[in-house]
């Protein structure tokens, strides 16, 4: 994936069309779009671990250009992975943190951290 695309940040309109703010990240680049969201409950993945965060990648049939393009809603397909705190913070995500709203760091790409294909 090209660094040149910029990333989109989504997470206003996701929070709205959700209605929840159990999301904390929602960016696109290109036909990508990733939200991570904190669960209610943990949930025990096959391999045993108990993870609090879900990970939803979307393929996108539009180019995700600015936050109110809604290319996010136009989903050719998607899948969900479940991550730990742990795993969360190798890519720099500061889940552990109180306050929710400092989760993402400033400037915060997933998509230098994440391998899509």
């Amino acid at each position: 994936m090209s660094n040149t695309e910029s990333t989109v940040n989504y997470l206003n309109d996701v929070n709205a069309f959700f209605g929840a703010e159990s999301n904390f990240l929602a960016q696109g680049k290109e036909k990508h779009f990733i939200r991570l969201e904190k669960l209610d409950e943990p949930f025990k993945r096959a391999d045993g671990k108990r993870v609090s965060f879900q990970m939803e990648y979307r393929e996108l049939s539009e180019t995700c250009t600015d936050a109110d393009d809604e290319s996010w809603c136009c989903v050719r397909s998607n899948e969900f992975t479940y991550w730990s705190a742990t795993e969360l913070k190798a890519m720099g995500l500061n889940v552990s943190h109180k306050n929710p709203e400092r989760w993402v760091p400033e400037n915060y790409d997933i998509f230098e951290h994440v391998n899509i294909f």
